[in-house]
């Protein structure tokens, strides 16, 4: 990426901290411009709301990718009714979209390795909510949906989801009222069926909420917040192929109740995490032996994290309808080197992806029915 470097960060927090002072802030970033593009439209067929930054029914589009570089995705166009969702892909420079057999609003996506996607959507009616998962063959073929969880109330799901080998594993936080346990469900390391992954005892206002799951090899890790009259903490653990998870706390952030999911990849026997904190992202891995935190000096907004080939980006989405002059903020670790910079666009990102440590950002039009990708090119 052709932007100024920012010295190392220093002063590494450790696991299990609890303070948001003891997170080294890093310096101001460039505001340069790296080398991405050119774009690659992917979708051109979508009923996109005309204003998505002011609109109750923003679209939900998600992508994921492989190690070929091939790039797979779905979009539900407008989430306050159950209306079309469409897949898309590119491949060996080549794009395809279509419509898919599934109505409802596009949760979360994961492709499994083999050119299978799947893909997790929810059916809201104003008495009940459904959610189902679903999967597209490497052929092309659409499976039946198959349900995960029915839950009389109308509410919007908090879902993660991970593939490898034609075998996924999705967990989701469900239910209105005062206590909100995570659910699994997976064919992954084995078969499980809808079970509670935390017990939450009959408090007044306790929940957990938005999971990120990452799954490589026989380990999967989950980071997800607590909150309620807990306050709110920041919970991690890991998994073996017996389904017995083991839990510690993360980090305990003060203030107001966060509903920023985590961003978690696991890559190269590492895993890496990305989330909102304290007005600034901050970015986590264990690739020094143990998991150390970094906050980063940047804008207060959700963001998105990719790795590959020992590159991490995170990248937040400065939309107009909280900025004047909407932009990307980008910052990527490179050889232990941090650097940053500030993309200007009219437009909105969706996904982060990455292979062979180069970027690509899923991005949409706000005022047209096109879906793009935007990759680091040197």
């Amino acid at each position: 990426m052709k932007v100024p470097r920012l010295a190392a960060l220093a002063g590494l927090l450790a696991l299990g901290a609890s303070s948001v002072a003891a997170v080294t802030t890093a310096v101001t970033a460039s505001a340069d411009i790296p080398w991405y593009g050119p774009k690659t439209v992917v979708m051109t067929t979508c009923s996109l709301p005309a204003n998505t930054s002011n609109t109750s029914a923003p679209p939900v589009i998600t992508a994921s990718g492989d190690s070929g570089g091939s790039i797979y995705g779905f979009a539900s166009c407008r989430t306050n009714v159950p209306g079309a969702i469409y897949f898309f892909m590119t491949k060996g420079g080549h794009s395809i979209h279509q419509a898919t057999p599934y109505r409802g609003s596009l949760e979360v996506a994961a492709t499994d390795g083999t050119g299978a996607v799947y893909l997790v959507y929810s059916v809201r009616t104003s008495t009940d909510t459904s959610v189902y998962i679903a999967r597209r063959s490497a052929q092309g073929a659409y499976s039946p949906s198959a349900l995960l969880t029915h839950t009389v109330g109308r509410f919007r799901p908090s879902v993660s989801l991970a593939a490898a080998n034609g075998k996924w594993w999705t967990v989701w936080s469900e239910a209105p009222g005062p206590n909100r346990p995570l659910f699994e469900r997976r064919t992954l390391l084995g078969t499980r069926a809808r079970h509670a992954i935390t017990l939450t005892s009959p408090r007044s206002e306790s929940w957990d909420w938005t999971p990120g799951l990452a799954v490589e090899g026989d380990l999967a890790r989950l980071a997800w917040i607590t909150g309620g009259d807990l306050g709110n903490r920041w919970a991690f653990t890991q998994s073996r192929p017996d389904g017995v998870w083991k839990t510690g706390v993360l980090m305990s952030p003060p203030g107001a109740i966060l509903r920023i999911p985590p961003k978690l990849v696991m890559t190269g026997g590492h895993v890496y995490v990305a989330w909102w904190y304290g007005g600034g992202p901050v970015y986590g891995d264990d690739s020094s032996g143990a998991l150390r935190f970094r906050k980063l000096a940047a804008p207060a907004f959700t963001p998105y994290l990719a790795v590959s080939g020992g590159v991490s980006t995170i990248a937040e989405n400065a939309t107009g309808d909280v900025v004047a002059s909407p932009y990307l903020h980008i910052d990527e670790l490179r050889s232990g080197v941090w650097s940053s910079a500030n993309w200007p666009t009219v437009d909105s990102m969706d996904s982060v992806l990455s292979n062979g440590g180069r970027a690509t950002f899923v991005m949409h039009k706000s005022t047209s029915p096109v879906v793009y990708l935007l990759t680091e090119t040197s």
